[in-house]
């Protein structure tokens, strides 16, 4: 009668090991948050303020990184072909998520629209 309890402590303990695992080698890398904005700009302010605070919470160091240019699309662009690991992220308005993409001829989008056809 007794056997459930340890399976679950058993079970807790290896997904822990697996969770600890995984949170260090995150850790050990690097964030990126893309601004896709020129330098002291209300973005790039903004975003430096939270990048100050997020080493605490997520002991990981994290740098601002502006990429300034075509109305932020060269930065979204960054952001959409780095690595999906989860360590770059990326400040953006609206119009650079809903009104460029129908705006500008983008190989991104020309991809999607090839690939629906």
């Amino acid at each position: 009668m007794r056997k459930p309890p340890i399976i679950a402590a058993l079970l807790l303990a290896v997904l822990s090991a697996i969770t600890q695992t995984a949170a260090a080698q995150t850790a050990s890398k690097t964030m990126r948050i893309v601004v896709p904005f020129p330098p002291g700009g209300p973005s790039d302010y903004s975003t430096r303020v939270v990048a100050l605070k997020l080493p605490e919470y997520l002991g990981q160091p994290v740098i601002v990184d502006n990429r300034p240019g075509a109305s932020g699309t060269l930065g979204a662009e960054m952001v959409a072909r780095s690595a999906p690991d989860g360590n770059t992220l990326s400040i953006v308005n609206v119009g650079t998520l809903t009104v460029l993409p129908h705006l500008l001829v983008h190989p991104i989008n020309n991809e999607r629209k090839r690939n629906a056809v």
